[in-house]
């Protein structure tokens, strides 16, 4: 049996919960990938997460806009 590392293994849970978040398989297989692919996963969830607040603000605005006239 293999011996893996508990960086491999908290890395690996790390991916996998991000990924839950993400969506779509993309299989990392070894420490290094691992870690990359989690830092690109947190980075697209957070400019996901400024679009849709920006959205948001977009669509309050015109609300009041049109509420006005």
């Amino acid at each position: 049996m293999e011996q893996v590392t508990q960086l491999y293994q908290f890395l690996a849970v790390l991916y996998l919960a991000v990924l839950a978040l993400g969506g779509n398989e993309m299989g990392p297989r070894t420490t290094t990938e691992i870690a990359s692919m989690f830092l690109i996963l947190v980075s697209l969830i957070l400019v996901n997460a400024y679009v849709f607040g920006q959205m948001s603000v977009l669509v309050g605005e015109a609300s009041k806009k049109s509420a006005k006239l």
